[in-house]
């Protein structure tokens, strides 16, 4: 008992120490969750190293209570250093270069001694202030705040050299993330249905990945994740292209933007050529000081990060959250809606740039209907999406990732052909709550619609998303790494002042597409702009297109879509090896047939594997921006996760 008494008194002492100190939020704030975090891997690593500092002081005659303590607070104060090491180096396995030594070098240490009476207060003291932290009551609200519309920004003047253009249409390109290119075959949306009325129109167009920031980028520089590098979500705007946004404000428009999605903002280099970018998702990854931020930093900042892999450390770090913040769950599920303060703003933005007769690109960005999936009132339930989910996942939160996840789990793996049909209504009653969303989208729409009918100003208006989404198409929920139809497919609407509503009947449009169209379509004649075409052009031709994903090359030209092994972090260097290839005829969304061994077939998947070898040897290697663990937490809660290898 001597023994454990003055190794728990180091224990409190060094975790005192590691919580005051700890690399992500330093001082008192948050000091319970990180006391609880840093002691209970303390708790685990003293299991082993316990044991082996008693054998060395035995060999050296020390005394045992004082080998107890030096070991506690070694190893505590060696977590610290190692959490150092990792904040400075990034190095996964920091804590054990780093601690290991130190834990040795303190517990070695021949003049640790404690007073056995101040060793017992302090054991005890420890015991009590852990157990009591471990009990879920009295817990710290935290729940996340809605964006503040009275802290919005105001459009700023124009600079002094500014010279605005004239007789140009005002023009609004309208990306709402997530969204399939059938929804309009599946759910009534007056809005949407409106504009498709008086607009040129495609069944789909594709997009060039199924993650937002690369989509977004090819969005609005016209070059594919093949050229800009930024292939996942952790990539970043390249400083040198053009942008759209940047063009315009150089032919004499004000350039103004609100969005929902925290990836498109300054970090990440999306606002270059905006006058004003803002984002209602607001800052919160830079927030270093949140519970999510210390939650997830302790995946690699305590001790049993160090034999756990990074998934199950983390899981771990959040169980020992939910003991202290009441709202980190509401915060990691992010279940508030943000189409109606994002119609707000827009609203309010559209009334400043009508005062002045300047035309105006305006880039309206809705996150909705994105996970979670749960639309505002009156929205929620239209489609019954509220109705009760089987008994086996009535503990979930209803249009939450982990509910998805688990349901397209049994719905793949199970035998039992009754939780396969629940799994399979789960994900039914998921497809209609990602309807209402929808529903709450263009009810939005429709306000934002109706002001600039109200303004009376030619406006040319293109709609379209950054994705797709799965439902259960080839054995999936959500997007992410896959570059499938349900993914890749999104819906496209150009609507031109002037121009008569149509079809593309000969192309298929393409997110890369948008900078040189939109250009073409406010009256300049620009020629190049990125890898994109002028949908608008007379001599406009069909050509193949790419899609990536961090680990995957889709190239889909004519009828035929070939999706092979590719290593963006590799570029050209990459192995280019076919996987899959489908007929869109036989097809369509679903890509059920995969015929990469039908002889018949033969010719297509040869032309297409050139083609896509052509587009490797095209690429460059992956580029990464900085990013923190408050972001990996966003991006994890949203669906989005990395590996070992930072993939």
């Amino acid at each position: 008992m001597r023994i454990v008494t003055h190794c728990f008194a180091g224990l409190l002492l060094g975790g005192v120490a590691h919580s005051l100190l700890y690399p992500a939020s330093l001082g008192i704030d948050l000091f319970q969750i990180k006391f609880l975090m840093a002691t209970t891997g303390n708790l685990l690593g003293v299991v082993v190293f316990l044991p082996v500092c008693l054998v060395v002081a035995t060999h050296r005659k020390r005394d045992l209570a004082a080998a107890a303590f030096a070991s506690g607070l070694g190893l505590s104060l060696a977590a610290l250093a190692g959490a150092w090491f990792f904040k400075i180096s990034e190095r996964p396995h920091a804590i054990i270069e780093v601690g290991v030594p130190v834990a040795f070098a303190i517990a070695l240490l021949p003049s640790m001694y404690i007073k056995p009476a101040i060793a017992k207060r302090l054991a005890i003291f420890f015991v009590l202030i852990t157990a009591y932290l471990m009990q879920p009551f009295l817990r710290i609200d935290a729940h996340s705040e809605q964006f503040d519309l009275a802290t919005a920004p105001s459009i700023p003047p124009v600079h002094s050299d500014f010279v605005a253009a004239t007789n140009k249409p005002d023009v609004l390109l309208i990306s709402v993330d997530t969204l399939r290119a059938d929804v309009l075959n599946r759910v009534s949306l007056p809005a949407l249905k409106a504009l498709a009325e008086q607009s040129i129109t495609a069944p789909y167009a594709l997009a060039p990945s199924s993650a937002t920031l690369p989509s977004h980028i090819s969005m609005v520089t016209g070059e594919s994740p093949l050229q800009h590098a930024a292939y996942t979500n952790f990539g970043k705007m390249p400083a040198t292209m053009p942008t759209l946004a940047a063009v315009f404000n150089e032919l004499g428009f004000r350039t103004i933007g609100t969005a929902a999605n925290g990836l498109l903002d300054s970090y990440t280099g999306f606002n270059r050529g905006f006058e004003l970018l803002v984002n209602v998702a607001g800052d919160e990854h830079k927030d270093s000081t949140s519970p999510v931020a210390v939650a997830v930093t302790g995946r690699r900042m305590v001790w049993y990060a160090a034999p756990f892999s990074d998934m199950y450390a983390q899981r771990i770090s959040k169980f020992l959250v939910t003991r202290i913040y009441s709202g980190y769950d509401d915060i990691q599920e992010g279940a508030e809606a943000t189409a109606p303060v994002v119609t707000d703003l827009t609203l309010r933005y559209l009334d400043d740039l009508y005062a002045s007769d300047t035309p105006f690109f305006y880039f309206l960005h809705f996150m909705d209907p994105h996970l979670p999936y749960h639309a505002n009132e009156p929205f929620l339930g239209q489609l019954n999406g509220d109705r009760p989910l089987p008994a086996m996942y009535q503990e979930y939160e209803s249009g939450s990732l982990v509910l998805c996840r688990s349901a397209i789990s049994t719905a793949n793996q199970s035998d039992d052909g009754d939780d396969v049909r629940d799994a399979q209504q789960v994900i039914e009653i998921m497809h209609d709550r990602y309807h209402e969303e929808m529903l709450m989208v263009d009810d939005a729409l429709a306000k934002v619609f109706a002001r600039v009918a109200q303004s009376q100003r030619p406006t040319v208006i293109l709609f379209t998303s950054d994705h797709g989404e799965h439902f259960g198409e080839n054995g999936l929920m959500l997007h992410g790494d896959f570059v499938h139809a349900a993914t890749l497919r999104v819906p496209f609407m150009l609507s031109v002042p002037g121009m008569a509503a149509g079809q593309f009947t000969d192309v298929v449009p393409t997110l890369q597409d948008i900078p040189l169209t939109l250009l073409s379509a406010a009256g300049f004649n620009i020629q190049d702009f990125g890898s994109g075409r002028n949908l608008l052009s007379s001599t406009l031709e069909a050509t193949a297109f790419a899609s990536t994903a961090d680990k995957l090359l889709a190239v889909q030209n004519h009828d035929f879509k070939l999706i092979c092994s590719f290593k963006s972090s590799l570029g050209a260097k990459s192995v280019v090896q076919p996987l899959a290839l489908y007929s869109l005829a036989i097809d369509g969304l679903e890509e059920a047939h995969n015929l990469l061994n039908d002889a018949q077939y033969g010719d297509s998947q040869r032309q297409l594997l050139e083609l896509a070898e052509k587009y490797r040897d095209a690429s460059i290697v992956k580029g990464m921006r900085k990013f923190d663990a408050q972001e990996v937490a966003d991006l994890d809660a949203l669906g989005y996760a990395l590996d070992e290898d930072v993939e």
